[in-house]
């Protein structure tokens, strides 16, 4: 029985390409008024995943619903898509040769208050009297994503949004995302490569492996109890110490540990300068800028650990304290 409260309702589904499958048997059901992010490493189903759900791609097996209403591949209807759902691809391609307020105008069923207002959200209102190949990439992107959301949809899917962005202009898109989810309600499915994007910004957190999904649940706790080393790897940079290491029991003295799981240790669960809790002591031996932080890597009792920090201060070969500022421990 397929419940009509979820956004997305996926059983069993499959998609093969060329001989091996690109979705594998996936079964999942996603909750309406979602940020819902999707990682894995490439070649791992992410883009045929949204593809899938859009009505974009064919599955081979199985069945995908929308708020309980099948959704019909492009093998099963004349226009491929889902007319509440819309697709912007890492590519964003718009026509050539063509004004900007005529790429807009075309299809659009938005009144011209809401027309006026999503144009605004998308920081496009200057660009309606230029050329489509006129615009930079972030410029088209935002036109595009525009065009796609005079359409009324009720679900946004984004491929690698920030992918081919500059730094300036991938702030812009973060900032006109969020402001559409917040303004016009709809619900929001977003792959991605970098963690840092998603983290901070997702609800759910999807993890693909071979076409499988590998983790599912709350991004912050995928972050600190991932599943397995590959999980631990998407989510960012992190160290494993082994349960006879004199670096874990100088951290973790009186925790007991069994031979075959390693304590997963991330750079930003330490501190500096905190006389109430220092208890480590190490020498500097390498540091690491970079863009707003940096990875200070301390040697203790011959064993290396990377520290976040936004300090820059510290010398190579510079005995330092610091603490270790984690309550709970996670395995793998």
């Amino acid at each position: 029985m397929i419940d009509p409260s979820k956004l997305i309702s996926i059983n069993g589904a499959v998609k093969i390409l060329i001989t091996k499958p690109a979705i594998d048997g996936i079964t999942i059901h996603l909750s309406t008024n979602r940020k819902i992010a999707i990682m894995g490493e490439t070649g791992s189903g992410k883009s045929t995943f949204l593809k899938l759900i859009a009505g974009l791609e064919q599955l081979d097996a199985g069945q995908i619903f929308y708020k309980g209403e099948i959704i019909k591949g492009p093998n099963e209807k004349l226009i491929a898509g889902h007319p509440k759902i819309v697709y912007l691809s890492q590519h964003f391609e718009l026509r050539n040769n063509y004004k900007i307020h005529e790429i807009l105008s075309y299809a659009n069923e938005m009144t011209e208050k809401e027309s006026s207002k999503l144009y605004e959200l998308c920081r496009i209102n200057h660009l309606f009297d230029r050329w489509t190949d006129e615009l930079s990439g972030g410029e088209k992107q935002r036109v595009a994503l525009a065009k796609l959301l005079t359409a009324k949809p009720e679900l946004l899917l984004l491929d690698e949004p920030f992918s081919n962005l500059d730094y300036g202009n991938k702030t812009i898109i973060k900032h006109v995302i969020n402001d559409l989810m917040d303004t016009l309600k709809i619900s929001c499915i977003m792959v991605s490569h970098d963690a840092s994007d998603l983290l901070s910004w997702a609800d759910d957190l999807i993890i693909l492996k071979d076409g499988k999904i590998e983790q599912f649940g709350n991004p912050m706790e995928l972050y600190h109890q991932p599943l397995n080393k590959y999980c631990a790897n998407l989510l960012g940079e992190y160290q494993l110490l082994e349960y006879k290491s004199k670096l874990l029991q100088s951290l973790l003295p009186s925790v007991n540990q069994t031979e075959n799981k390693q304590l997963l240790i991330r750079p930003n669960y330490f501190s500096f300068n905190n006389p109430a809790n220092t208890s480590i002591k190490g020498i500097v031996q390498k540091i690491n800028h970079r863009t707003n932080y940096n990875i200070v890597t301390v040697s203790i009792q011959d064993e290396l650990i990377d520290i976040a920090t936004i300090e820059n201060t510290y010398t190579i070969g510079e005995l330092i304290s610091f603490s270790f500022n984690r309550n709970t421990f996670w395995f793998i």
